[in-house]
């Protein structure tokens, strides 16, 4: 993936998106920091995700990431969860 997240100036966003990304991501946590930090204070990641099961589109079950996964790196880069839809 490139990283276009490094030219984007830091606490300039007010919203980030991850869509259907987690499984391609080398390294999720710097991922993550960069994201935060390119987030205003109080600003908002959303993330969409497949759900780690078999289907006939999307990456296979295994590549994916559970929930418990997922809510594991984002609290241990420092963001906070405000609800699962």
């Amino acid at each position: 993936m490139e990283n276009n997240v490094k030219n984007v100036p830091d606490s300039s966003c007010d919203t980030a998106l991850l869509c259907t990304v987690s499984h391609k991501l080398e390294k999720p946590g710097e991922r993550l920091e960069q994201i935060r930090h390119i987030l205003k204070p109080g600003g908002t990641l959303a993330v969409i995700e497949f759900f780690p099961m078999p289907t006939q589109f999307g990456p296979p079950p295994k590549r994916l990431w559970s929930l418990e996964r997922l809510e594991e790196q984002l609290t241990t880069h420092r963001f906070c969860r405000a609800a699962w839809v």
